[in-house]
């Protein structure tokens, strides 16, 4: 009989017993699953930069952008496998170790500080989340109330894309992780998303034909119960893997041999068929395991492997490993598939074309001579200058650009306008470039802790234009699609107490498709700025109340606008040979 002791320490462990996934509109949502309370513990040093001060206090600075986190959860056992596959963008796995070294700095509801010298590691298990790309987790919470942990994201936590959130379920019994995805079309087309649950979806399983051949028209069907009608039509034993057999099948199949049928389903499924042995019934067997599962490297040239595994559907992911000391993918499935990804592989690593995108800023003293300079200019037979939102993104023909140039010349010779800047950029295909023109100053600002110790430390200031610009294109003679961030800069004051500048910042994000060399006007970027000037008299000021009493302040206020012509080119020599 085991003593009170050990009984208690027995007692004491819950279970960690499932991981479950759930894909939403524009986020994944993983659920940690336990049959006890949950006790958390994390190393804050992995996931936020801390400032210590003193030992006993800190401060959370910023939320780390990292591939990977981990979770303690302390007095845990598991129940559920080593290795959990998620393979839900941008959620790659879960995987689960023992407890075994101590952490840097601990937050939890009993302690937080670095580790006691010494001191035993607690028992547990440790889950580490892993991720396709860098995440940011800006929401967390130890417990249920949020009373233990941060946000970087507001409370209620608002997520952004690539933004995670860790809190503990309502019955202390679960830990949840929700990461919002970044995925183009969950953004950019979100009508085009499959909102209503599965549960609403038009279901068909129509399955004729005799032994050894069947006709399938299948909608919104699991594998399993779609293999089991198959199996009774055409009198052959199929049966389905548990890792696939809640897989959703969608399929038209014409009336042909069960072989010939059964392989073009899993090819599309990217599922593996094995044929089953006489003493086990004969028949096939369906699922993403087996003997069978050949794997295989597909080397690259052009492309990074986690850039090219990026590029295949959320439903590939699973099937596809980065190889960073061979520069290739590891894709493993059926020999179908196989031979799909080898035929994708070659059409997306291809050299990338080069794309130079030139600026020209030009910066206004009055507002009203931008629409002077906009007034004409139609788009898609409307007039192009919004003077209710005031922005503009539009693409100028010749005529207009000749017309937007004489009128700019106008302003510039009358001084009413100047040319601000003249950027241009180079970029690859798909690649972000960032030129930056003006001038970066550095100020030493003093700053105090919780101690109340001060220190100075220097912080940068960039002032001028900024152009950010992302361009896709095909190469030679196809258009470029333009993802522009110009940005504008300017020391709009300075504050009275500090002494510091106030930067005033100016931006437009636009989306724009072009021919190769046409221009591409972005316009309504206002700003309000105000300067003030004190000016003392010297014999007073030594004195600070007389200095108060005789100096005197001059302030002037003024809108200045931006307007950006940009054009873009594909660079000939960086054009693929054929």
């Amino acid at each position: 009989m085991p003593s009170p002791a050990i009984a208690q320490l027995a007692q004491s462990f819950y279970n960690i017993t499932g991981v479950k996934t759930d894909v939403l509109p524009n986020a994944v949502r993983v659920t940690i699953q336990t049959d006890g309370d949950v006790k958390l513990n994390i190393d804050a040093r992995e996931f936020v930069t801390l400032t210590d001060l003193g030992g006993s206090n800190f401060d959370f600075k910023e939320a780390l952008l990292k591939r990977k986190f981990r979770l303690r959860f302390t007095g845990a056992k598991s129940r559920i496998p080593a290795f959990v596959e998620v393979g839900a963008y941008p959620f790659d796995a879960v995987s689960l170790t023992l407890s075994r070294d101590p952490f840097a700095f601990s937050l939890s509801e009993d302690n937080f500080g670095p580790p006691i010298p010494g001191a035993p590691v607690e028992a547990g298990i440790d889950v580490e989340l892993r991720f396709y790309v860098p995440v940011r987790i800006s929401y967390f919470t130890l417990r249920f109330d949020g009373y233990y942990g941060w946000s970087f994201a507001g409370y209620p936590a608002v997520l952004q894309p690539l933004q995670a959130s860790i809190v503990v379920g309502p019955d202390r019994r679960s830990v949840i992780i929700t990461v919002i995805t970044d995925r183009v079309e969950a953004y950019r087309n979100p009508e085009r998303i499959r909102r209503s649950p599965p549960e609403s979806w038009k279901h068909r399983l129509a399955i004729t034909g005799g032994a050894g051949r069947f006709k399938a028209d299948i909608l919104h069907t699991p594998l399993a119960e779609a293999l089991n009608e198959i199996g009774r039509i055409a009198e052959v034993n199929l049966q389905s893997q548990p890792d696939a057999a809640e897989a959703d099948v969608t399929a038209f199949l014409p009336e042909r041999d069960t072989k010939t049928n059964l392989k073009a389903l899993i090819g599309g499924l990217g599922l593996n068929l094995i044929a089953l042995p006489p003493e086990q019934g004969g028949g096939f067997t369906v699922g993403r395991g087996g003997a069978g599962l050949p794997s295989e490297r597909l080397p690259l040239q052009n492309l990074s492997p986690e850039r090219a595994r990026l590029l295949f559907p959320d439903f590939l992911l699973p099937s596809l490993r980065a190889d960073m000391d061979n520069n290739a993918l590891i894709a493993s499935g059926s020999p179908a598939l196989l031979e799909r990804l080898k035929r994708d592989v070659s059409l997306l690593d291809r050299p990338r074309p080069q794309v130079t995108v030139e600026a020209q800023a030009y910066e206004f003293q009055m507002p009203e001579d931008q629409i002077y300079v906009l007034s004409g200019v139609v788009n898609q037979g409307r007039v192009a200058y919004d003077t209710d939102a005031g922005a503009v993104t539009v693409n100028l023909l010749p005529g207009q650009q000749a017309t937007i140039q004489a009128r700019l010349q106008a302003l510039i010779t009358q001084g009413r306008a100047r040319l601000a800047a003249r950027p241009s950029v180079t970029a690859l295909s798909g690649e972000q470039a960032t030129l930056f023109l003006g001038q970066t100053r550095f100020l030493p600002v003093l700053t105090s802790d919780y101690s109340g110790s001060q220190q100075i430390s220097i912080l940068p200031l960039p002032v001028g234009v900024t152009l950010s610009v992302q361009p896709t294109t095909s190469g030679g003679d196809a258009d470029i699609l333009l993802n522009l961030k110009p940005k504008f800069s300017t020391v709009d004051s300075i504050e009275a107490e500090t002494g510091l500048p106030v930067i005033g910042t100016r931006e437009i994000s636009s989306y724009v498709r072009v021919r190769p060399g046409d221009t591409v006007l972005v316009g309504g970027l206002e700003s309000e700025s105000e300067f003030g000037e004190r000016r003392n008299f010297a014999p007073f000021r030594p004195v600070p109340l007389l200095n108060d009493l005789t100096s005197s302040r001059r302030s002037s206020k003024g809108r200045t606008s931006l307007l950006a012509l940009v054009t873009a080119r594909v660079s000939n020599e960086s054009l693929p040979k054929q």
